[in-house]
């Protein structure tokens, strides 16, 4: 199980301002923001094929138009994000900016053994999870459960 500092550390290396931490963004604790983007019925908004050889990069690209889309960063850029592991789901939400540059997901594939997380809006009306799925990386989307107004 990775710990929050750990959590923290990897988030950092991977180019993440890191701003600090909290339980839960209006209710939606990490477990519950990754339930319906991880779900049997959950189908990805874009799709990469993983032996393109630029699979990372594209990923990064769709998972930013994605997460701008569908209103993840709020008016000061910010958001709450949780890699994904054992246990990491139970641990707070760690509150951060977009990286400026890429190459993020190169670094929590090294760090984590994926390039998997689940980021959540600070008011937790949306999530989009960026998930390895067999021989394709998918950015998913979804409105948490239990959200409060």
């Amino acid at each position: 199980m990775t710990s929050q500092a750990d959590r923290v550390d990897i988030l950092r290396a991977a180019g993440f301002p890191v701003l600090g931490e909290r339980d839960d963004a209006a209710g939606v604790t990490p477990e519950r923001a990754a339930t319906p983007l991880i779900s049997a019925t959950a189908t990805p908004r874009v799709r990469v094929d993983l032996d393109a050889a630029d699979a990372d990069a594209a990923t990064e690209r769709a998972w930013r138009e994605t997460a701008d889309e569908v209103g993840l960063f709020g008016d000061d850029g910010v958001f709450c994000v949780c890699v994904t592991g054992p246990g990491a789901f139970r641990l707070p939400w760690v509150v951060v900016r977009a990286p400026e540059g890429a190459g993020f997901l190169a670094t929590l594939r090294q760090r984590c053994g994926s390039p998997d997380f689940v980021a959540l809006a600070q008011d937790g009306s949306t999530a989009v999870g960026v998930f390895e799925e067999e021989d394709e990386n998918w950015i998913v989307t979804g409105r948490p459960e239990g959200a409060r107004p």
